[in-house]
């Protein structure tokens, strides 16, 4: 599965994995995961888990939805109380 994703990903963007970041999930952390991303040169960054401003790219995308979001809502004219 692994193998599978790492070669539609490289050959989707034509680019090799360089770096995988994750939040030390039990997927992610074990000697056979390790072993495969040293064979293939994959540099493993673990985050501390639960702390999102750790991730800035996913961040700043939700926080871009949840402003495109609102604006949706606000052009409508929704009350507020359909805003979560």
């Amino acid at each position: 599965m692994v193998l599978a994703f790492k070669a539609f990903v490289e050959k989707q963007f034509g680019h090799q994995i360089l770096n995988l970041r994750s939040d030390n999930g039990e997927e992610y952390v074990n000697n056979k995961f390790i072993h495969f991303c040293t064979q293939h040169g994959i540099q493993l960054q673990h985050i501390v888990p639960y702390i999102p401003q750790q991730n800035g790219v996913a961040e700043r995308k939700n926080h871009t939805l949840k402003d495109m979001a609102n604006c949706m809502l606000q052009s409508k004219g929704l009350s507020f109380n359909f805003w979560a």
